[in-house]
């Protein structure tokens, strides 16, 4: 992983469920002006979610039922994407353009989805520990 070659490396992460406010935050952080992206985001928000941040949605948020695996069936896939779930945590941690209540929001919610108990024990630096069964 190319984090790990360059662990010094400030990293910065965009948020699917927060794509305009991500990548409009970076374009700020990088020099470039909050509007850059405004033509394009009221173009699009004539038919999606609001002006300043538009939503794009398949309408899966209306199904009752958005998954049909048990829970014992979410710790089993959890447990084969176990290294793919280290990755995310670790950057997720790194990220220096989440505050820390978000880094331990998405570490929580990813914990809950995969049956880990919930945990105040934490590392030094103030992150969950580390995925493990």
């Amino acid at each position: 992983m190319t984090t790990q070659k360059y662990p010094e490396r400030e990293l910065l992460v965009v948020r699917t469920e927060a794509l305009w406010e991500d990548v409009t935050q970076l374009e700020v952080a990088l020099g470039g002006s909050d509007q850059q992206f405004a033509n394009l985001r009221s173009r699009v928000s004539s038919s999606f979610g609001s002006e300043k941040y538009p939503v794009f949605s398949h309408g899966s948020e209306k199904f009752s039922v958005r998954s049909q695996l048990s829970p014992r069936a979410n710790q089993v896939i959890c447990c084969f994407l176990f290294r793919e779930i280290q990755v995310f945590v670790k950057l997720v941690q790194r990220a220096t353009n989440l505050a820390e209540s978000e880094k331990e929001k998405y570490t929580g919610l990813l914990y809950d989805d995969c049956g880990v108990p919930s945990k105040k024990t934490t590392t030094g630096n103030g992150y969950p520990i580390d995925f493990a069964w």
